[in-house]
């Protein structure tokens, strides 16, 4: 059985399609989220891009709880 590795990484599953950079970003970003949203955190993305194989993100972290309920939304 072969197990995708950005699936036990990332918790989904990469494509292999034109739109793979957003795809991988998205992964990205959503695991971010969930585990901020384990410490009562929330994650808010300001920049991100893609070039090759590399990713870069840039997010604010707020510590308001009440945004963490809004999360999985």
């Amino acid at each position: 059985m072969i197990v995708d590795s950005s699936y036990a990484n990332y918790g989904g599953a990469s494509v292999n399609a034109e739109y793979s950079h957003e795809v991988g970003l998205r992964l990205v970003l959503n695991m971010l989220a969930t585990t901020a949203a384990r410490y009562g955190r929330t994650v808010t993305p300001l920049l991100s891009f893609s070039i090759d194989f590399y990713v870069r993100v840039f997010v604010t972290i707020d510590t308001a709880p009440r945004f963490v309920k809004e999360v999985s939304r």
